[in-house]
């Protein structure tokens, strides 16, 4: 995924007006490289053939799974391949695999054809790798890139996220489980919650993995047409449009007051009056509070109630520990998410490479250190996987992994190479500046010599009789 115009212009900010800059690469520049400037694109590529998986997802359909494959031959000749698709299973105590033939097609595609196909697979597999054999025309003739004849993709399934309620308002709790049975991707529970919807001001939640959306009703609410006024880089706000809605909801300068000196933060507000605000809590998790008095309202017969509602459940889904997304194009990177107890965190390369990713050190944790997400750079293809410890002992861990995949039509594109060089600096001016008149140097010799040479003659003739 390199970007060489950004990295020229980061170059020329960095070094100067007078630095010469020099690009090695494969391919001709993509950018005017003249003689005289103070750029030279020296290019070492020879043209070849190529067929590549250039594009994969898997994804979630109703109780199945299907697999999306796009396959390119990047060359003027026809070629053929086999596409096989496996599903592997490891055995990490035995560290074994079994390996499960899916689908198995024979493929041919004309000079610069790109085919799109859709698998339909059983789901719940725990690793799906395709692979490309090559075989019969020249365009395989000894494959000239190998990396991405096969793709590994993890599942992308994300697990429901543990719901309560404890809305004692019949008409609210109807609203709110009408929505959030929209989602589908909740799952009622009593315990253990990731979040609890309630009407209940003086609900209280004490552990760190429960999130707290208490609707703050009022008879003395007064109903807002607006404006209203909503933080867009929030992820809740996402898709939510109040044009034309009414918000009936209560009016209290004081608690908005409060929300300012316990450094709460207002996410949607009618003119100055806060409607939903959301507040960190010191244990790590969050409460959300929303101002909502249904009577006065039309939001709930909106389609922004149910997108509101599924926001605050994706937010909550994206905060779970693991690692998002689970399948990456090399050199993208992927986000860890930390729980707030982590005392270490360690990154297992494809290779085998092990590495430190985090170190609370003693008596601290990732919460103490505000370090609950960081980013990991895919830098190679194949299997990522994660593992956190937690506890005072560190006996609890969690294991996540992330695949990755060298899905670039870009760089698969092999039949552009070509090997030249753009510019000279020699015929830049600034250059010249630069540059001290040597050829004296090499003059310097000869001259020597023959000043040698002539006193030698001088004093052969005055010997001579």
């Amino acid at each position: 995924t390199a970007n060489i115009e950004q990295a020229l212009m980061l170059a020329e900010e960095l070094a100067g007006d007078r630095t010469e800059i020099l690009i090695v690469s494969d391919h001709a520049p993509g950018i005017d490289v003249q003689a005289g400037s103070r750029i030279q694109w020296w290019s070492f590529g020879q043209a070849r053939a190529n067929m590549a998986i250039v594009n994969a997802a898997r994804t979630i359909a109703a109780d199945t799974e299907r697999l999306l494959l796009e396959i390119a031959n990047l060359s003027a000749e026809p070629g053929r391949a086999t596409l096989l698709i496996e599903a592997v299973t490891e055995d990490k105590e035995k560290n074994t695999q079994t390996v499960r033939k899916i689908k198995e097609e024979s493929i041919f595609l004309a000079p610069d054809e790109t085919r799109r196909i859709i698998f339909d697979i059983p789901g719940g597999l725990p690793l799906l790798r395709a692979r490309l054999n090559l075989s019969g025309t020249d365009v395989s003739a000894g494959d000239n890139l190998a990396v991405d004849n096969e793709v590994k993709l993890l599942p992308a399934r994300v697990p429901p996220v543990r719901v309560s309620i404890s809305i004692s308002d019949e008409q609210l709790q109807k609203y709110v489980m009408s929505a959030l049975e929209a989602t589908g991707r909740i799952r009622l529970v009593q315990n253990q919650a990731q979040i609890i919807f309630t009407d209940n001001p003086a609900f209280i939640v004490s552990e760190p993995a429960t999130w707290l959306i208490r609707f703050i009703t009022d008879s003395s609410a007064r109903a807002y047409i607006g404006p209203f006024v909503m933080d867009r880089s929030h992820p809740i706000c996402d898709g939510v449009s109040l044009n034309g809605v009414v918000w009936g909801a209560v009016k209290a300068a004081e608690e908005q007051e409060q929300t300012v000196r316990s450094g709460g933060r207002s996410i949607i507000m009618a003119g100055n009056i806060p409607l939903i605000r959301i507040q960190e809590r010191l244990n790590g998790s969050w409460q959300m509070d929303i101002r909502f008095q249904h009577e006065l309202s039309t939001l709930q017969e909106t389609a922004s109630w149910p997108v509101l509602i599924s926001n605050i459940v994706q937010w909550r889904s994206d905060q779970r520990p693991g690692v998002q997304p689970a399948n990456l194009r090399l050199g993208t990177s992927a986000t860890v998410t930390l729980d707030t107890q982590t005392q270490e965190v360690w990154l297992t390369a494809p290779d085998g490479r092990t590495r430190e990713l985090f170190q609370a050190g003693p008596g601290a944790t990732a919460l103490s250190m505000v370090f609950t997400d960081m980013m990991v750079a895919a830098e190679q293809v194949g299997l990522y996987e994660v593992t956190a410890r937690k506890g005072e002992d560190q006996t609890i861990k969690e294991t996540w992994r992330f695949a990755v995949n060298a899905l670039n039509r870009q760089e698969s594109d092999l039949s552009q190479a070509v090997t030249k060089q753009w510019g000279d600096w020699r015929k830049n001016e600034d250059t010249r500046k630069g540059y001290v008149a040597m050829a004296w140097l090499f003059a310097l010799p000869a001259l020597v010599v023959l000043i040698g040479h002539l006193v030698l003659v001088a004093r052969q003739g005055k010997l001579q009789p």
